[in-house]
């Protein structure tokens, strides 16, 4: 039986019931409720527990995390921001409306990306 906060999250990612990516796209607080520990306990040990269990590298569990953030709260993704550009360098550019509509992003954030990137 876990007894510590490490053990919990450890023994919440080995659990069949947990899905394998659970890690990847749950909130530190979903994943705090249902390891049973402190939403501090989770900053401090996931991204460590999953790089040492699943053979990642630190730096690829903190940009999946962030990737899986993104989508979840609809924020301009890599592979978005690489469709505005190739939009907006198409002769004529597309608005920056047209660009929200088929990126599905607020025209805030476009207009932001494109004054961001020089588009």
């Amino acid at each position: 039986m876990a007894n510590n906060a490490k053990e919990k999250i450890q023994a919440w990612l080995d659990n069949p019931n947990t899905p394998y990516d659970a890690w990847e796209n749950l909130t530190y607080d979903e994943i705090a409720d249902q390891a049973g520990v402190g939403r501090s306990s989770v900053d401090r040990h996931l991204v460590i527990l999953v790089a040492r269990t699943r053979g990642y590298e630190v730096a690829e569990v903190k940009a999946r995390r962030k990737a899986a953030w993104y989508d979840r709260v609809d924020r301009m993704t890599d592979e978005k921001l690489e469709r505005l550009k190739a939009y907006r360098s198409q002769d004529p550019p597309l608005s920056y409306e047209e660009c929200a509509v088929r990126l599905d992003q607020s025209l805030w954030s476009v207009k932001y990306h494109c004054e961001k990137n020089n588009l």
